[in-house]
């Protein structure tokens, strides 16, 4: 298997150390259980990882937030990452899915991240209202708005990694969602050959 570079990238030592491990489980979970896709490349993952860790850096900048959840998990994109790039934030990965569920609670073991936890239920069961989430591959941003709105509070934030034509997706919204939320475009982040220009955007609950 290729080793992913991460030395062009600024990391902790201790970061870089459990993003490896995370990149290495997921490769080996993967040919059991369908984390992410069995029918990419092993180094797919690891583009995953660069994804959530450029868009995390990101929103990190941008979110006051101490707690922050991530809707719609699967195997931690970008949660995980998120967790090891912020020790000191709490994370909640909501994912409905059992067996991701469990890996999820195996990596949280793996690497020892005090900072997670993690529920594996939808999250419309979910007890107490949102201030803060994040999604990465959670349904269409249409679906995940019309589902998710019951579940914040009034001006909480909700990031999502979309493409450079997120405001077609956008337009495209029924207007009784985009009545519910404001958008705006946060950052916008690239890594070639390995990863295309992305976008993260916000939304805030009205």
């Amino acid at each position: 298997m290729q080793q992913f570079n991460w030395t062009n990238i600024p990391l902790k030592p201790l970061e870089a150390k459990k993003l490896k491990i995370y990149a290495q489980e997921l490769c080996h979970f993967n040919k059991k259980i369908p984390l992410y896709s069995r029918q990419k490349n092993e180094d797919f993952c690891r583009e995953l990882i660069l994804d959530s860790l450029l868009a995390g850096k990101i929103l990190f900048k941008d979110s006051p937030h101490s707690i922050i959840a991530d809707i719609g998990s699967g195997a931690g994109f970008p949660g995980v990452v998120l967790a090891i790039l912020s020790p000191e934030r709490q994370f909640i990965l909501f994912e409905p899915h059992q067996k991701k569920a469990a890996f999820l609670e195996y990596i949280n073991w793996k690497m020892d991240l005090k900072n997670i936890q993690i529920k594996n239920i939808p999250v419309q069961k979910g007890k107490a209202l949102l201030s803060c989430a994040v999604s990465k591959a959670f349904l269409s941003l249409e679906q995940r708005l019309a589902l998710t709105k019951p579940c914040f509070k009034k001006g909480a934030f909700y990031y999502h990694f979309q493409s450079l034509n997120w405001k077609q997706h956008w337009e495209k919204i029924p207007q009784d969602i985009r009545e519910s939320w404001q958008i705006e475009k946060v950052g916008e982040y690239s890594y070639l050959p390995f990863l295309s220009q992305r976008v993260l955007i916000k939304t805030c609950r009205k």
